[in-house]
């Protein structure tokens, strides 16, 4: 339950900021099946494919943080590309 609340608690945050005309969304979140140093390089390209500006990434504390352009694509887009190549956001 409290991982439904967070996601909820994050796309609302998203819509807000949407409305109040800010142009990129600020994300920080948990990201599990990170494994490995490897794994964080895997992350940022996977993001960068898709336009999304990488901040921080680590396997050791299994933390992404990362901006992205609401117009350009959605976070359910960034989250499909995630676990399609083995990992979730939280």
């Amino acid at each position: 339950m409290k991982k439904g609340i967070s996601l909820i608690v994050l796309i609302f945050a998203i819509l807000f900021l949407v409305a109040c005309g800010s142009s990129t969304v600020d994300v920080s979140t948990t990201l599990n099946g990170m494994v490995c140093v490897s794994c964080e390089a895997d992350v940022t390209n996977i993001l960068d494919g898709l336009g999304v500006e990488v901040l921080a990434v680590s396997a050791a504390s299994d933390y992404l943080h990362f901006e992205y352009d609401p117009d350009d694509i959605s976070l359910a887009e960034i989250m499909s590309a995630l676990r399609e190549n083995g990992f979730t956001m939280n």
